[in-house]
């Protein structure tokens, strides 16, 4: 005789949403804003993105002083402080950076057996459209305007695709 009892079920089950699910929604959104708000827009969000980052080394910089850890609470006190101050005056670095980071990142996952070849080709684009962004748009402001246009219609595809692929997508290889 098992002493283990089962625990009552209300009968519903709890799902989880992937997290992907959110960037994907983030991608769509940011694709709309650079539509709407134009090269200005691009500028924008970068400086909102550098700004939480140095927000969250700062937290956990701050976090890391009170546990008693503090070479790294240091280290990350100033990398944070460093980042918001000087990321607002070279935010086109950290563009590039982002750039070529997600380019690296999708040109090795085409070589993943596994990956999903379609949303690294688009990523492939995208980062290849923002490196173009970066370096051109000191140069040629109606043609940077135009590629922010492209560069949020390809986010838009990017996210859609991955919405589909996380929603839709997984439901339909689910019942094969």
């Amino acid at each position: 005789m098992s002493t283990k009892q089962k625990a009552p079920s209300s009968g519903k089950s709890k799902k989880s949403i992937n997290p992907q699910i959110y960037l994907a929604i983030a991608l769509i959104v940011m694709g709309i804003l650079l539509i709407v708000g134009g090269i200005g827009m691009v500028q924008y969000i970068i400086q909102i993105a550098i700004t939480v980052i140095g927000v969250i080394f700062i937290v956990l910089g701050i976090i890391d002083l009170v546990n008693g850890n503090y070479p790294v609470g240091i280290f990350r006190l100033v990398l944070g402080i460093i980042v918001i101050l000087l990321g607002w005056l070279v935010y086109w670095v950290a563009f590039i950076v982002y750039a070529a980071i997600t380019l690296i990142a999708a040109i090795a996952g085409l070589f993943n057996k596994d990956s999903d070849k379609i949303s690294l080709i688009i990523q492939i684009v995208v980062s290849v459209i923002m490196l173009l962004f970066a370096f051109g748009s000191k140069y040629a402001w109606n043609f940077m305007n135009i590629l922010t246009i492209i560069t949020g219609v390809f986010m838009i595809i990017d996210g859609a695709y991955s919405l589909y692929q996380l929603t839709i997508g997984s439901r339909i290889r689910e019942s094969k």
